[in-house]
């Protein structure tokens, strides 16, 4: 074999070996940013049901415009195996201003901890939403 032909096999293998790796980097974030993609549209759920519970009358058994002390999140969103492993009872409530929620996640972060991801929802439809990464010590809105 010529040397030429050599150099254009051992050419190909390196395109090659820099298109797989661009490519299992690609697919991981992706994968990553599209169960992200789910968990907001779940977290989305959260915030809006809980301001369906103050805009709903009190006579209703809502909050009557007035307040979120008495919503709880419902059971069905929390329990979805895929994408949430757990949240927070404690920080998971209804106060006179506010709804909040902490779950947390199936995601991964960069220490390989499971991402917990916190929310809220106020009287005037204010919403935040925010995951933390482990590795950097920063949270992040989404």
């Amino acid at each position: 074999m010529g040397q030429q032909q050599l150099l254009l096999i051992v050419l190909g293998v390196i395109i090659v070996g820099l298109a797989v790796i661009v490519g299992i980097n690609l697919w991981n974030y992706y994968t990553f940013q599209s169960t992200l993609d789910q968990i907001r549209v779940k977290t989305d759920y959260l915030l809006n049901d809980a301001f369906a519970y103050l805009r709903t009358p009190a006579q209703r058994g809502g909050g009557g415009n007035a307040t979120f002390v008495k919503w709880s999140p419902p059971k069905t969103i929390l329990i979805d195996k895929f994408f949430i492993t757990s949240y927070n009872k404690n920080k998971t409530k209804g106060t006179k201003t506010q709804a909040t929620f902490y779950i947390t996640t199936t995601l991964k972060d960069t220490k390989n901890k499971n991402i917990p991801i916190q929310g809220s929802i106020t009287k005037a439809g204010v919403r935040t939403r925010t995951w933390y990464e482990s590795g950097k010590k920063k949270w992040y809105k989404f």
